[in-house]
């Protein structure tokens, strides 16, 4: 703040002359504007800071006259209950309009860059040009939420964001924990159509970038083979049609190209949220022959193991999974076999049959079966007791195995996804 040497008294509100010590100020008169060698005396109850002003061409000021020259002083009451001591201190003021395609900045001293437009919605511009929630909305991560829409399990901060409960995690816009369902990818799930739907896929593990999803229906009749020979996993049909791999990466070279399972049920943008993972194939227990299970492989899609099954679901009835309606009567033309064709009502004995008329379509639209009890073999990437047997989850949810080209047994994939976007 500019230093000056008080030597002035103004009596009251008489006009008279104020002489100053600093030669650049000269004298003032009461609630007089003078040039630039001379102050004003007025009577107010603000003291205005010192400032140093640039100029630019288009823009207006609140008090135009005093922000003229930079360094213009002004004589300021230095306390509202004084009797008429004033001292000269420098006038601060402000831009109320710029020109074209500029804005005054926080402090409005000077014009700088309009910033463009928000995209969010519910979003506006603070005072800094920074895109904010609008008021009665909170940040929730990368978008702004109506206030009363934070509730569990996403919680009010308090400080304008809302976030996931602990425990919970942001993917895919909103919070989700372990057991959780989220919808991801289409695939043909309804009797005798083609046409696809939402995949519904069950949280089995959240990482720090990742999360571990398996599909919560049985999706259509697949063998784990296209015969039946010995093989492991890494050079198994299944894992090539799963992965869209060409024919390099299964024993008997059939190419899966383009025709993978997951260029069916993903978009390219939802292919780049699948991230590849190194899979360990453990060989079977000693009470299945301890069954050889191969090399490590890199996957994208791929089929639980065995020990992961028995990691993830608890018991037998939590292993159990049903078909959709597509996976028990698929149309001619999809080339699958129909899983299951018993009339009678399902058991944990025979499986997967539903019988005739009891569908129900779920949230997305997929028809399911009703019965709680029909339920169906599925896949695991392990060898079974030999290796020309695959590891499998049967209807009960117990593990058995099955000879790597049985037409009985169903697909249910699982797959690791970003949790927000791709690295």
């Amino acid at each position: 703040m500019r230093q000056v040497n008080l030597g002035f008294i103004c009596i009251g509100f008489v006009m008279m002359s104020c002489t100053l010590e600093d030669p650049l100020m000269g004298h003032c008169g009461n609630n007089k504007e003078l040039g630039h060698t001379d102050c004003q005396c007025v009577t107010g109850d603000t003291e205005y800071s010192s400032a140093s002003w640039s100029y630019e061409k288009g823009a207006s000021y609140d008090n135009l006259d005093a922000c003229r020259d930079p360094n213009r002083l002004y004589a300021k009451k230095l306390d509202p209950g004084d009797t008429g001591i004033y001292i000269c201190r420098s006038y601060t003021c402000a831009i109320k309009q710029c020109p074209d395609g500029k804005k005054p900045d926080a402090d409005k001293r000077e014009c700088v860059e309009k910033p463009e437009d928000c995209d969010g919605e519910y979003e506006v511009h603070d005072s800094n040009g920074a895109c904010v929630c609008d008021k009665g909305y909170l940040r929730f991560f990368d978008r702004c939420i109506p206030a009363d829409e934070c509730q569990s399990p996403r919680v009010n901060n308090g400080d304008g964001t809302c976030t996931c409960f602990t425990l919970f995690t942001y993917m895919y816009g909103d919070c989700f924990t372990v057991g959780d369902t989220v919808t991801f990818g289409r695939y043909p799930q309804n009797e005798n159509s083609l046409v696809p739907s939402p995949l519904t896929w069950k949280i089995l593990e959240l990482n720090d970038d990742s999360a571990l999803l398996l599909s919560e229906y049985v999706l259509e009749q697949y063998t784990y083979h296209d015969q039946q020979e010995d093989i492991t996993w890494e050079k198994s049909n299944i894992r090539s049609y799963l992965n869209g791999f060409d024919g390099s990466h299964n024993k008997n070279g059939i190419d899966h190209t383009g025709k993978g399972f997951i260029d069916i049920a993903f978009t390219p943008a939802e292919r780049k949220q699948i991230k590849t993972v190194t899979n360990t194939n453990p060989d079977a227990p000693e009470s299945w022959n301890s069954t050889p299970g191969g090399n490590d492989t890199e996957d994208r899609v791929f089929l639980l193991s065995r020990d992961e099954a028995l990691k993830y679901f608890s018991n037998n009835e939590s292993r159990k999974a049903r078909p959709t309606a597509y996976a028990l009567h698929p149309p001619t033309s999809s080339g699958r076999k129909n899983l299951y064709t018993c009339q009678s009502t399902c058991s944990n004995e025979n499986g997967c049959a539903c019988k005739d008329g009891t569908w129900n379509n779920n949230a997305s639209n997929v028809q399911v079966c009703l019965n709680v009890q029909c339920s169906s073999h599925w896949w695991l990437r392990s060898p079974g007791s030999d290796p020309n047997l695959a590891a499998i989850v049967g209807a009960g949810g117990v593990f058995y195995y099955f000879g790597v080209y049985s037409g009985e047994v169903a697909l249910r994939p699982a797959l690791y996804v970003y949790l927000r976007s791709e690295p």
